[in-house]
């Protein structure tokens, strides 16, 4: 056997791949440790033909993963192994491929710069052209040849993941994208026929390398029957719950940042890959997963780190939301965004019952992020104010969570909020008045209250913490450089306006207004505000919504001309019921409640039966509904009942009430174009058909007449009425105004 090295290793790759000579094991590897020394390539077909000789591939494979010789000397799947073993492990890796002379000395930082060119270790070297001969060699292998040995290929591969292994992980990558992904299929069913062969990934989660091998492997294009096979694989092998104990799990202090972020971008992925949701179905059966990662938010064992619990935060945020979000193809493809399924829907309804149960855990955290921070702890200073601590993302990733379970299930979840939350949220508004972000989450919960017309809830915030009087105050004493909460104050105080035109004089938000004088002083700077927004001095399109490219070409024409456009006067703007301005609020369906018109209808139903010439079979008449104004307490508010008009009006219903037959009340009906309430609609609140409106017109005296004046069959609203209102209009907005995400 030749000891020297020649030029080009032929003589090393010739007596290596000599027939003739009877060599052992430990020379065959001595021999191709020379042979990988050397400036070979190892491209040729003799090499090729000596690798598909029996063990030979293994012992190539044997110089790429570095495994040593005998039994591993710790399981990874030891309940004593926390991730900080895995840690180290990648750390012995990194160590293994430096020389000796360029490894960094004790006490000196193995990130300086040692030298302008890091010098790596002959084993080091030896690995990476083993990867690249390994690679280029099996690509030539024949079909048949890889068929037989294709098994032993990846069970010896796999062998990296080993803890005591010193296996480079990025020769691995190497290997899994030019050997393994193009046999995706053959691969899948590989890993299936071993236990817990994926599982070794997840305990490397923190090395960028294996996590997008990871990724990969979870999205293989592979015949839909196999797919759904290979994740049914997983299950049974309790993918999720392990990946969950890397996450929230009490051994998982040097792991949960890496596993937190992998499942977020598992979430995302499993949403629009077909059949990833298998890998989720076990979530909705036991709730192990989703109850792990709310005991380390709650921390109810007191052993879960600040950061531990940020990262579960997100992650269950990641879950709860992106379930029940719609999605759209916004690619290049796509002329305009095109609704696709989300494979997570299934669990989304699931989810949020079972949540509902934890909703005083959230609230616990919110309570536990309001505490006032130690003297030692300084303030947090903005380039426009100061405060004494700052708004972390994770506490908005926290509220967006209780944001998204109260819009699912607004009764429950508000019964079951702690009244104290509401104090800290609405503190949090004002300490950080420029924190629009913040602003905007809230005033989406805000609204989510309002519609739901929950007087529990509305008690606590108007009336023990005084928020109606705090927003008025905040605006009357800031300008419009002190805070950036003025344009949240319009919108908010705005949607309590709205809400209370809608509900009758019986219900909490009315009786509470009734005897504020703070909100009746309010109420004409609101207005002016308000109206004040919408004028303009120049042309602007004409119409509400949002502006977009399409609406542009429409507004203007071919995006040329002015034509469709014209300044705004105030005289012009409308911003009650029935108004674009209502519309871009969420009251788009609702019109103002009529205190008359209730009372007709009790007293028509007592003599109705029989009469007049729209009854029906069952004596009911199919008179149109009517949408009257609301009177309000201020004298300058749009909703006055003391126009002569409403009088008159309200005067010839009475009239036409009495008469079996009345032609005026017929040409009334048609020229007022009212319409009937649309089915399931709650009381007081009657729907707007998209076949005509029942919306209020502004006069010059600033007062609003209805555009019905006779009326028939108005339904006495209750308190749950804003509740089912809200409800119906998410099923029935228009598209212009649904969400999108």
């Amino acid at each position: 056997m030749m000891q020297k090295k020649i030029s080009g290793g032929w003589a090393i790759e010739y007596d290596l791949l000599d027939d003739k000579k009877d060599y052992t094991l430990s020379e065959k590897i001595s021999l191709l440790e020379q042979l990988l020394d050397s400036e070979s390539n190892m491209f040729s077909t003799k090499v090729r033909d000596w690798l598909m000789k029996p063990g030979m591939l293994s012992i190539l494979i044997g110089f790429i993963t570095r495994v040593p010789e005998g039994e591993e000397p710790v399981s990874p799947w030891d309940s004593s192994v926390s991730s900080d073993e895995f840690v180290i492990s990648s750390n012995r890796r990194r160590d293994a491929l430096l020389a000796e002379s360029a490894a960094p000395k004790d006490g000196e930082d193995s990130d300086s710069e040692m030298e302008e060119e890091l010098q790596f270790s002959v084993e080091a070297k030896r690995a990476d052209k083993a990867a690249e001969v390994l690679v280029y060699q099996t690509s030539a292998f024949p079909e048949e040849f890889m068929d037989k040995n294709f098994e032993n290929l990846v069970c010896d591969i796999f062998k990296i993941f080993r803890l005591d292994a010193r296996g480079d992980f990025d020769n691995f990558d190497k290997i899994f994208e030019k050997v393994f992904a193009p046999r995706a299929a053959h691969l899948c069913n590989v890993l299936s026929r071993h236990e817990k062969m994926v599982l070794h990934l997840l305990n490397y989660l923190h090395e960028a390398t294996v996590a997008e091998v990871l990724m990969a492997l979870m999205r293989l294009p592979l015949p839909e029957k196999l797919l759904v096979n290979f994740y049914n694989h997983l299950n049974s092998e309790k993918f999720l719950p392990y990946l969950g104990q890397k996450l929230y799990g009490t051994n998982a202090e040097s792991s949960f940042e890496d596993a937190g972020a992998f499942f977020t971008r598992l979430v995302e992925l499993c949403s629009t890959f077909s059949n990833a949701d298998i890998l989720f179905t076990d979530i909705a059966r036991d709730f192990a997963f989703v109850n792990g990662l709310m005991d380390a938010i709650g921390n109810k064992s007191g052993r879960v780190s600040k950061e531990q619990q940020v990262a579960c935060i997100y992650a269950l945020k990641a879950l709860l939301v992106k379930s029940g979000e719609q999605l759209f193809d916004a690619s290049l493809e796509a002329y305009a965004p095109t609704p696709l399924p989300n494979m997570l829907a299934g669990i989304h309804d699931e989810l949020h019952e079972h949540l509902k149960s934890q909703i005083t855990t959230l609230c616990n955290v919110v309570l536990e992020e309001a505490k006032v921070k130690g003297p030692q702890e300084p303030d947090t200073v903005y380039s426009s104010y100061t405060v004494k601590k700052r708004f972390t993302l994770h506490r908005m990733a926290l509220l967006d969570i209780l944001v998204e379970l109260t819009d699912n299930s607004p009764a429950p979840v508000l019964s079951a909020i702690l009244p104290e939350v509401w104090r800290v949220l609405t503190e949090w508004l004002f300490d950080h008045k420029f924190n629009n972000v913040y602003h905007g989450l809230f005033l989406k919960l805000f609204k989510i209250v309002m519609k739901a017309n929950h007087a529990p809830t509305l008690k606590t915030i108007l009336s023990r913490y005084k928020f109606l009087t705090k927003l008025v105050r905040h605006f009357e004493t800031h300008g419009v450089t002190d805070t950036g909460l003025r344009g949240f104050i319009i919108l908010m105080t705005n949607i309590i306006r709205l809400t209370s035109d809608a509900l009758p004089a019986s219900e909490y938000i009315n009786t509470f207004l009734h005897s504020n004088e703070i909100w009746k002083n309010f109420l004409v700077v609101l207005r002016e505000a308000t109206i004040a927004q919408h004028v303009t001095q120049f042309s602007a399109p004409v119409g509400g919504g949002h502006i977009s490219p399409f609406a542009l070409h429409d507004a203007f024409g071919s995006f040329g001309g002015l034509s469709k456009c014209k300044p705004v006067n105030p005289e012009d703007v409308d911003i009650d019921l029935g108004s674009d301005y209502a519309n871009q609020l969420g009251f788009w369906d609702v019109v103002a409640y009529s205190a008359t018109a209730a009372g007709n209808k009790r007293k028509r139903n007592r003599r109705r039966k029989g009469k007049g010439p729209n009854a029906g079979a069952d004596g009911e008449a199919d008179g149109d509904d009517t949408s009257a104004a609301k009177p309000d307490n201020n004298s300058s508010n749009t909703h006055s009942n003391n126009n002569p008009k409403n009088n008159n009006n309200n005067n010839n219903n009475k009239g036409n009430n009495n008469n079996k037959s009345n032609a005026n009340n017929n040409n009334n009906n048609k020229n007022n174009n009212s319409k009937k309430t649309a089915p399931g609609t709650p009381p007081g609140l009657r729907s707007q058909q998209h076949n005509g409106t029942a919306s209020t017109k502004p006069t010059s005296n600033n007062t609003t007449t209805p555009t019905d004046s006779n009326s028939s069959t108005p339904t006495t609203p209750t308190a749950t009425t804003m509740a089912s209102r809200h409800h119906h209009s998410h099923h029935h907005r228009p598209p212009h105004q649904q969400h999108q995400h």
